[in-house]
């Protein structure tokens, strides 16, 4: 259970929003809106397909595990 804050984004991957949650339990968040960081990874399954990814300084680094076109790709986040 997360007992912090839920965080969304846009994942141009799945054409849906991806959330995180921080605080105790939850993912670790770097607080900056403009180019975010956030540890561990992220795994989330949309519609059947697993997105599998990292968020660095605003990017988004798909993993080689993910189920859609944007798989091992790096792109810029996109407003949500």
């Amino acid at each position: 259970m997360y007992h912090g804050t839920a965080e969304t984004f846009f994942c141009p991957g799945c054409g849906y929003g991806h959330w995180f949650a921080t605080g105790p339990g939850g993912w670790i968040w770097n607080g900056d809106a403009e180019k975010p960081t956030v540890k561990p990874s992220i795994l989330q399954t949309v519609t059947g397909k697993r997105c599998h990814l990292f968020i660095t300084d605003g990017a988004l680094k798909f993993l080689g595990d993910c189920e859609h076109d944007l798989k091992s790709k790096t792109v810029p986040m996109e407003p949500f």
